[in-house]
């Protein structure tokens, strides 16, 4: 990556730290509008983060379409800012990305079941379950049975 400062010189960037990339140049030195620009005796260096080019791309995209953005608030914002209230929760509880996805995945089916009894309601949701019951086990239970049945047979 280049990187042009206001004097419009080139700095390559060496220098990497963890997630960050340093870039410097030797140009500062001898540079008119290094006053401008920075005051620091070894001239200007410039940090960005090695994925900043997926921010600036997405930063776009939401410039060139505010609309998607404000729909995006009004349809996905609401259940994260949701759970958020109802459980107290400004964090993780639970540590390791595992056991943080298995938090999640909890938290995102207790919002779902109290979403469903407001729209519908307990009667209707406890029937739907047991149809999706019904029509699980009646192709299970079966499925199981015949494969007890071939371990006793060839036992």
């Amino acid at each position: 990556m280049t990187c042009r400062c206001v004097a419009a010189k080139n700095s390559k960037g060496p220098g990497k730290n963890h997630l960050l990339r340093h870039y410097a140049t030797a140009a500062c030195k001898t540079c008119e509008l290094r006053s401008r620009c920075t005051t620091n005796k070894n001239g200007r260096t410039i940090s960005r983060w090695v994925d900043e080019a997926v921010v600036e791309r997405m930063e776009k995209r939401v410039a060139e379409n505010p609309e998607l953005m404000e729909k995006r608030k009004t349809i996905v914002e609401h259940p994260f800012g949701a759970m958020k209230f109802w459980n107290n929760q400004s964090h993780f509880l639970s540590r390791g990305l595992e056991n943080v996805r298995g938090e999640f995945s909890l938290m995102t089916l207790a919002y779902n079941i109290k979403r469903v009894t407001k729209l519908v309601g307990v009667p209707k949701m406890v029937e739907a379950l047991r149809m999706r019951a019904v029509a699980y086990l009646s192709v299970a239970i079966p499925q199981c049975y015949h494969a007890l049945l071939r371990r006793l047979t060839f036992a």
